[in-house]
This record gives structure tokens, C-alpha cells and sequence, in this order.
């Protein structure tokens, strides 16, 4: 069964935005993550979390999506941090050598 594609935003008591992605973020579903971040960056955030922990997939749109906020963060002297455990999505910044941009977290406490 596919997991349907949901993203929630939320802000911690340290005010880093933090965006929960389920399901899968692909090419149809990735343009909504960046809308969702550059519309925090807008709102004043800084920080920004993005936790891929309950992606099942994620393509090479999803990863232009990642690399695209990371961007728009950095002119916005922010900072864009990644959570995601070990497994095929994880596998996908090691495949196409994002891993150091992002300095993935393994869990949102190590973010």
C-alpha cells in the first residue's frame, strides 16, 4: 500500500520551522516542500528542519527540491538541516553525493 504524500509544518520552542514529509517525495509531490520552505523563510525562520524519517521514496525531484531549499536558505542566511535514517532515501544522497550539503541527521534529536 503507497503512503500517501502529507507534509506538516511546525516551529520547536528553539524556532527552527520544522517540515515533516510522509510518503513518497518525487517530482509530482517536491514542489509543495519548497513552497512550504520558502514560505518560512519568508515568515522570518532561520532554521529550518526537514524530517524525510516516513518518506517510502524519493526521486531525483525530491532531491532537486532539497538541494533548491538549501539554496534558498543560504541567501537567506539561514540554515537547512536534513533528518533521514538509514535506508533507500538515505542511500540516494550517498549515490549522488549530497550527504556533506545537507549534513544529514539520523533523528531529529541529532538535528
Amino acid at each position: 500500500m503507497v503512503q500517501p504524500f502529507a507534509l506538516e509544518r511546525a516551529t520547536s520552542p528553539s524556532g527552527t520551522c520544522l517540515l515533516t514529509v510522509t510518503g513518497e517525495l518525487d517530482i509530482v509531490t517536491s514542489p509543495k516542500l519548497v513552497v512550504a520552505g520558502r514560505e518560512a523563510l519568508r515568515s522570518g525562520a532561520s532554521r529550518i528542519s526537514v524530517n524525510l524519517t516516513d518518506v517510502t521514496f524519493m526521486d531525483s525531484g525530491g532531491l532537486a527540491a532539497l538541494i533548491n531549499l538549501h539554496r534558498s536558505a543560504e541567501r537567506a542566511h539561514g540554515r537547512l538541516t536534513v533528518v533521514c535514517p538509514d535506508g533507500a532515501v538515505r542511500r540516494l544522497f550517498a549515490i549522488s553525493g549530497t550527504e556533506a550539503m545537507f549534513g544529514l541527521a539520523r533523528d531529529a534529536a541529532a538535528a
